[in-house]
């Protein structure tokens, strides 16, 4: 299992550990990590199932700093999860955990000094718990969403390519990239909502275009759609295309999900920068 540590992160010693003897600590801190490896191997190979995969892309996309391995340890523990932290931070804001809850577990790095000296870095099991869990009072914070046109146009400022109206597409599409013409194909009469689901995949499929004849997989590209429109406040397409992860390896699966998280964070940062209201300064 130690091939898995770099791609987990951090440690916290709770009450209960501290009443307990260094050996035992020791022992109950490798049993959680073990644990949590566990669990997230058991996570990871879900994923060539359609609701655990949508389970983790809603989290990974509600929680975009977080890493693949711990939005997959949440989508496994608390799918619902919007917002974690540790006893002592719930404990700070003046809540408290309700009875019979049961912590999240994600891991997090702590940088350690080896025997030779050097420095590293151990990875070793967090408890959080998400305000559902807590007494803390769940006051949705207002969605400030943005007008779909400006969603839109902040969309295509990430594309590479230049957007064209054609309704000549086929029925079953309603926007193509072609890599011949290096340009999306938009077909005219849709609605907001239908044509950022649609130029969404194209964008995600032009930016994966390097000129050397391969692009992102239909399946990679739709699992990022499905991200950014999830942030976006778009009700994003399913997942249809043939999942490729049943026949992966569960770390080659991590480093592909990687790369969707990567994109989709590339993407509605790039939106979130047109988005952003100029200051005075910018006008």
């Amino acid at each position: 299992m130690a091939d898995l540590d770099e791609l987990f992160g951090g440690n916290e010693t709770t009450a209960e550990q501290t009443q307990l003897s260094k050996e035992d600590w020791q022992i109950l801190r490798e049993q959680n990590r073990a644990q949590a490896y566990e669990m997230l191997e058991e996570a990871t190979t879900a994923l060539a199932d359609p609701e655990p995969l949508k389970q983790y892309l809603d989290v990974q996309s509600r929680f975009d700093r977080y890493s693949v391995s711990n939005a997959l340890l949440i989508a496994k523990q608390c799918p619902t999860a919007t917002r974690l932290a540790d006893f002592k931070t719930w404990q700070e804001q003046g809540a408290s955990i309700q009875k019979g809850q049961k912590a999240i577990s994600i891991l997090e790095p702590r940088e350690v000094t080896k025997q030779n000296g050097e420095k590293g870095t151990f990875y070793d099991v967090k408890k959080v718990f998400d305000i559902s869990q807590t007494t803390a009072e769940q006051t949705p914070s207002p969605v400030k969403k943005a007008d779909e046109k400006r969603l839109i146009k902040a969309l295509m400022r990430t594309s590479p390519v230049e957007m064209r109206i054609n309704n000549q597409l086929s029925p079953d599409l309603n926007a193509m990239y072609s890599p011949q013409d290096k340009a999306i194909y938009v077909r005219q009469g849709m609605n907001c909502a239908d044509i950022f689901k649609a130029v969404a995949r194209e964008i995600i499929l032009a930016r994966s275009d390097k000129g050397d004849g391969h692009m992102a997989q239909r399946f990679a590209v739709s699992c990022v759609a499905y991200m950014v429109c999830k942030r976006s406040g778009i009700e994003p397409l399913p997942i249809q295309e043939e999942n490729p992860m049943k026949d992966m390896e569960p770390k080659d699966i991590r480093k592909a999900m990687k790369i969707v998280r990567d994109e989709a964070n590339s993407i509605t940062g790039e939106m979130e920068k047109t988005l952003r209201p100029k200051s005075r300064d910018e006008r």
